[in-house]
């Protein structure tokens, strides 16, 4: 379990091809076998280091959607309204890791950094 948070398991709600991982079908799946360890172990030790918090637009999820305009952005693309309600990432476990993996692909260079073959972390290439 993740600090924090509800006691949903990961495995059985980030690999679902139904729910989170269907969504981004190149998450962890480009280049060689390497790669894609690298992108997932990337990922998940981002995903230890977040906490969880309850208020306003704090973080929520295993990446910790911040600021109204990232739940307004992952809200469209679920087709949901997120402003109205944030915590449905803290309570519904799909939608929480859905809305990192959303992150991760969308709004931070990880995926490409690592996918790549780019340097990751300092300089203009860090992650998250």
């Amino acid at each position: 379990m993740l600090r924090g948070r509800s006691s949903f398991h990961p495995t059985s709600q980030i690999l679902s091809t139904h729910t989170t991982i269907s969504f981004y079908p190149t998450f962890g799946s480009l280049g060689s076998l390497d790669v894609q360890k690298r992108e997932l172990a990337a990922y998940f030790a981002n995903v230890k280091q977040e906490t969880g918090s309850t208020k306003a637009y704090c973080g929520r999820g295993p990446l910790q959607l911040t600021r109204n305009y990232n739940y307004n952005a992952a809200g469209k693309a679920f087709n949901m309204n997120l402003l109205q309600n944030p915590d449905q990432v803290a309570e519904n476990g799909v939608l929480s890791w859905r809305s990192s993996v959303w992150f991760w692909m969308q709004n931070s260079n990880c995926h490409t950094v690592i996918t790549q073959n780019q340097r990751f972390g300092g300089g203009n290439l860090g992650c998250a």
